[in-house]
C-alpha cells in the first residue's frame, strides 16, 4: 500500500500518527485504526514507546545537534546551562526531553 502517492490517504494517516505520537507521550503503547484509507482498504496497528524511538532515532539525532550547536556558540558548557525550554512538535517525546537534560 504505497500511501505517498495518494495525497487523502497520506494526509489522513499523518493525521492519525500525530495522534499517535501524543498517546506515546503519556502512555507505553498506542494503537490507531483508518478506515478506508485507500483503495477500500482498512489500516491498523500498535506501537509501544520503545518501538517509536526506535523509529525515530534519527529525527532525535536532528533534534539533539542544534541544541548542542546553541550552547557552544553561546560559549557555555552543558554544566552551566540550567534548563532548557521545549517549543514543537519534538517537546512532546520524552526521550527528546531526556537526552537534553
Amino acid at each position: 500500500l504505497d500511501v505517498k502517492s495518494h495525497a487523502k490517504g497520506s494526509l489522513r494517516l499523518r493525521k492519525e500518527l500525530v495522534k499517535v505520537k501524543k498517546v506515546l507521550s503519556a502512555n507505553s503503547s498506542a494503537s490507531f485504526a483508518l478506515e478506508c484509507l485507500m483503495e477500500d482498504r482498512d489500516v491498523k496497528g500498535a506501537i509501544t514507546r520503545e518501538e517509536f524511538e526506535a523509529l525515530s532515532q534519527a529525527f532525535i539525532a536532528k533534534t539533539i545537534e542544534p541544541c548542542k550547536a546553541a550552547v557552544e556558540e553561546a560559549g557555555l558548557t552543558v554544566d552551566q546551562v540550567s534548563h532548557v525550554e521545549l517549543v514543537g512538535a519534538a517537546s512532546r517525546i520524552p526521550v527528546v526531553a531526556a537526552k537534553i537534560s
